[in-house]
């Protein structure tokens, strides 16, 4: 059963370890959507520095998480959960929140007028948004993870961290992207005499972080609840690949007859060939491309446009409203064996695929 609730987006992380499961498409976020989170930051700050709007909070949003119990660690334990949606903002959440820590640690404390240390404030922050001891607050797939750790846990310089994809190029250029805003921020702010009035503008962007951003909390107890889940947020943010919708609704299928193996097999075949294709480089075109090949050999229908119901013109839209593919009008035995065939058949192409480029 889920639980929904509202919250503090601090309050959550203070608490929390959060992982991408691996079935997760890896981080999506490019310069527009980065610059998007900033400019929802920047409005709040204008309204809290007002006099009517020191209280004023920011609805960032709905985070829905399966609990997967409590994670021990020397000093605490932590609620953990698996992020079924809101990754791209919780994963940039902790860029920013690291930007702004080290913006904070290179503040001369002896032109800070404040009793409070720059750093103690860095330290605080990295234990809630980054890695608190021994725990990180938030563990990427096993693909994108160790560019992420270099980027926020161990803040190797930028032009050292090596990206092999472009889920991980994408996590580079976001924390470029928000140090280049808060350079900016500096500029502005930053005196020869004094830090105070840049400083007082970290402290209220980090207090905005914790306590001006709200969500809701939305927390599932199961995998096939997670697929209902897909099937009623594939659609939102950033958009999203032909083959992630495929993905979300098969597991929405497989959900509905209560069949969390289906689920489990869906997500390790289709996420292992979405990893494959950006490890080597490609992009969303290229999994688009690779999609509709495949649609073609397994389907036989070789022009989308042309066929009966010439509206569903995308394979996604075919898989899930036509009768002889998976649409949920066919008995339950019938929509299993064509997503197991159709699983079969795309893991297939994709090995050969593969096999064909190693030996080039």
């Amino acid at each position: 059963m889920a639980d929904v609730r509202q919250t503090k987006l601090g309050e959550l992380f203070s608490s929390s370890v959060f992982k991408i499961p691996k079935y997760q498409r890896g981080y999506a976020w490019d310069k527009k959507e980065v610059r998007d989170l900033l400019e929802d930051i920047e409005y709040s700050y204008e309204e809290r520095t007002t006099e009517e709007g020191s209280n004023f909070s920011h609805y960032f949003g709905t985070i829905v998480m399966l609990d997967k119990g409590i994670q021990e660690s020397e000093t605490n334990d932590f609620e953990a959960y698996d992020i079924i949606d809101g990754q791209q903002r919780m994963t940039t959440v902790s860029v920013l929140m690291n930007c702004i820590n080290e913006q904070l640690k290179s503040l001369d404390e002896e032109k800070v007028s404040s009793d409070a240390l720059p750093a103690e404030l860095a330290k605080k922050n990295r234990e809630t948004f980054v890695i608190s001891y021994d725990t990180e607050r938030i563990e990427l797939d096993s693909i994108n993870d160790r560019v992420f750790a270099s980027l926020v846990v161990h803040n190797e310089e930028l032009e050292n961290i090596r990206s092999e994809t472009i889920s991980q190029r994408r996590l580079i250029n976001a924390k470029r992207e928000i140090r280049s805003w808060l350079e900016g921020k500096r500029e502005k702010h930053v005196s020869e005499d004094s830090h105070d009035e840049y400083y007082d503008f970290l402290k209220e962007v980090q207090k905005i972080v914790k306590t001006g951003l709200e969500v809701t909390q939305y927390t599932v107890e199961d995998e096939t609840e997670s697929g209902r889940l897909f099937e009623v947020i594939n659609d939102r943010g950033k958009e999203l690949t032909n083959l992630d919708k495929i993905k979300s609704y098969l597991v929405y299928c497989s959900a509905r007859f209560d069949d969390n193996e289906l689920s489990l097999d869906i997500y390790r075949n289709i996420g292992e060939v979405l990893e494959n294709i950006t490890k080597y480089g490609g992009e969303d075109s290229d999994i688009e491309t690779f999609v509709r090949y495949h649609w073609m050999l397994f389907s036989g229908e070789l022009v989308l446009a042309r066929q009966t119901n010439s509206e569903y013109t995308t394979v996604h839209r075919r898989i899930k409203h036509l009768e002889k593919h998976a649409s949920l009008n066919q008995p339950e035995n019938d929509v299993r064996d064509w997503i197991n065939s159709y699983l079969d058949s795309f893991t297939s192409l994709f090995c050969r695929v593969l096999t064909n480029k190693i030996s080039r």
